[in-house]
């Protein structure tokens, strides 16, 4: 902002606005003169009067190509109205870095000269003190089905930053292709700047990164933690906000409200199985209550006053928060409660189990036949497909069929897509890994939602009714005194073959207490892994666990960057596969996902 003086405007790709404002609060934004901020949006424009735009987007080809467009028309034109003066001086940041092909583009429609091109730097954003976030919503898919692997080198230099404030950390373990490629970045940057820039003490004892290509199962499953449910089935938490009407000052509206470890109440139950929230509701309402009771004591004493006007704010606070919360929990048990929800638990747990395996794909073709939301129907596909190493041929074939009747031919350019990143496949003979994983690292405990001890709170296998993710088996491992992962070496061949561990001489002293974990996801990262991870800094006595990712995600959001986006506007396939209420494939209604001007392939006696 400092480098376009004067008053001014920025655009912000709908991408990046959410995150920026995590950064760059409004105050801030004031007195750099940002005058308005406006949406960058494909389908509206905008008028200013202000002579400085800043444009501020991903290098992206359809967003550079439409920019261009509508700057060369101001520039051509010169046209000054009544009241109305154009903008003189554009400027394009392009976030996290600038793009070669965007470069092109603007040269190529003869604007290169005329506006002002940058990089803004936008690398680990804090959602909370424990989670850190790039929120680069495509880095899977750019990697494993574009062959585009620039998102692993925005990775790697985030991570020299934070050496560069934290010191150089002194042991780092990879596994994966993608984390094996981000290690080697970042031995090589070390290398090109100089040990002697990370000066500083260590604050950071291990880096662990995690390519989420060695847990594809973990994303698919639906979370069943109180803040896993929310972002599954209430519509989504964005950059920590959440839209919601059951604020008790909202009046039946919907209003946003911060979902972080500010709220005290939120804090408590958020990585909790929901079936184990309504009590620790419970138990803070009677927290509150016992506070609010004070009140009756205080006529005796001046300093009891005075402490109590104190926590006064706080307690109001939370009676508010409770009660939200309350109201929350109810909306989620109104949809869990009912058969769909239970029966794609329960179909879930099958495939995990390997059990009932007939009545599972009868579940999906009934999916189908109905036309439930397209994007629910494909984690379903893809978790049979992971788990049992793909469909036999002619399963995957007749379910090809189906989906293109009930979808439109536009959804097999999707399963391509989900068949060239190995999501979904056919059977070729070699057995599944799944139950040898299962079995050797202990990743199924069907009891543990029975057990009601302190110690099944916070069992990682809560976080889904029994299933513990692999990504955090792989970390509890990694810490694991004895030999780390040495000892399971036989169990991650049937992971990956790219691994290993490398350590980093920096400053000679050491950080006092606990140990500090730093888990990288390269791939995005669900709120219950997250959950489950946390539970290890309840187990551990000398590590404490912090997440990083390149992006927040949830089973749709990751299904979603791999549906191909055919029509426009309303008519996009994209959007209609998006396309749900609340409950989404939860629901009993009948969704349609064709349109008038669908392909749809007649059911005829030749290819029924």
């Amino acid at each position: 902002l400092s480098k376009v003086p004067g008053d001014k405007v920025l655009v912000v790709d709908d991408q990046i606005i959410g995150p920026l404002g995590l950064v760059a609060p409004s105050a801030l934004l004031k007195e750099h003169n940002v005058r308005k901020i406006f949406k960058l949006s494909l389908e509206k424009t905008f008028e200013t009067n202000y002579k400085n735009v800043i444009y501020i987007v991903r290098p992206r080809m359809a967003l550079m190509k439409w920019k261009t467009k509508k700057i060369k028309t101001v520039i051509d034109e010169k046209v000054i109205e009544e009241d109305y003066y154009p903008p003189e001086n554009f400027s394009i940041f392009m976030v996290p870095r600038t793009n070669l092909i965007c470069e092109k583009i603007l040269k190529d429609c003869g604007v290169y000269a005329d506006v002002k091109i940058g990089e803004f730097v936008l690398d680990l954003i804090v959602f909370d003190p424990h989670i850190l976030s790039m929120e680069l919503s495509s880095s899977f898919k750019e990697c494993e089905l574009d062959g585009d692997f620039s998102s692993l080198y925005n990775v790697a230099r985030s991570i020299m930053k934070l050496q560069s404030f934290y010191g150089l950390i002194p042991n780092v373990k990879y596994i994966g292709s993608n984390a094996s490629h981000v290690c080697d970045m970042i031995m090589r940057m070390k290398k090109q700047v100089g040990s002697q820039v990370f000066s500083a003490v260590p604050e950071i004892n291990t880096l662990i990164l995690l390519d989420r290509n060695v847990d594809l199962v973990s994303p698919l499953l639906t979370q069943l933690t109180y803040e896993g449910l929310i972002d599954e089935i209430l519509g989504g938490i964005t950059n920590t906000l959440f839209t919601t009407d059951c604020c008790p000052d909202s009046k039946m509206s919907k209003k946003k409200v911060p979902l972080n470890s500010s709220d005290t109440v939120f804090e408590r139950v958020r990585h909790l199985n929901q079936q184990r929230v309504a009590a620790k509701l419970q138990e803070k309402a009677r927290e509150v209550d016992e506070k609010v009771k004070e009140r009756d004591e205080l006529k005796q004493s001046i300093e009891k006053i005075k402490t109590f006007t104190k926590l006064l704010p706080q307690i109001q606070e939370d009676k508010r928060n409770l009660e939200m919360h309350i109201n929350i929990m109810q909306q989620i048990k109104s949809i869990i409660g009912k058969m769909p929800f239970r029966k794609s638990i329960q179909t879930q747990n099958a495939i995990l189990t390997g059990e009932d395996e007939k009545s599972t794909l009868e579940y999906i073709e009934e999916n189908i036949d109905r036309q439930q939301p397209f994007v629910q129907l494909l984690r379903m596909l893809c978790l049979y497909s992971v788990i049992n190493g793909g469909f036999k041929p002619k399963v995957m074939e007749k379910l090809r069929r189906d989906i293109s009747q009930s979808y439109g031919i536009q959804a097999l350019l999707t399963l391509n897509n989900l068949e060239k990143v190995g999501l979904l496949r056919k059977q070729e003979g070699k057995p599944s890994s799944w139950n040898y994983l299962k079995k050797n690292l202990n990743l199924y405990d069907d009891n543990v939602m029975d057990r009601n001890d302190e110690e099944a709170h916070f069992d990682p296998h809560a976080v889904y009714n029994g299933y513990c993710p692999i990504s955090v088996t792989l970390v509890e491992n990694a810490m694991n005194e004895d030999k780390g992962w040495k000892k399971i070496e036989p169990v991650l061949n049937y992971i990956s073959t790219k691994r290993g561990e490398e350590t980093q001489k920096g400053s000679q002293e050491t950080q006092l207490g606990k140990k500090v974990i730093l888990v990288f996801f390269i791939g995005g990262v669900t709120f219950a892994e997250i959950s489950a991870i946390t539970y290890l800094n309840e187990k551990s006595s000398d590590c404490e666990y912090i997440v990083a990712t390149t992006k927040l995600i949830n089973g749709c959001t990751f299904i979603d960057s791999f549906i191909e986006d055919v029509g426009e506007d309303d008519k996009s396939f994209k959007k209609r596969a998006m396309e749900s209420n609340s409950e989404g494939i939860f629901s009993d209604s009948k969704s349609s996902m064709v349109d008038a001007n669908a392909v749809v392939i007649p059911a005829t006696p030749e290819n029924k």
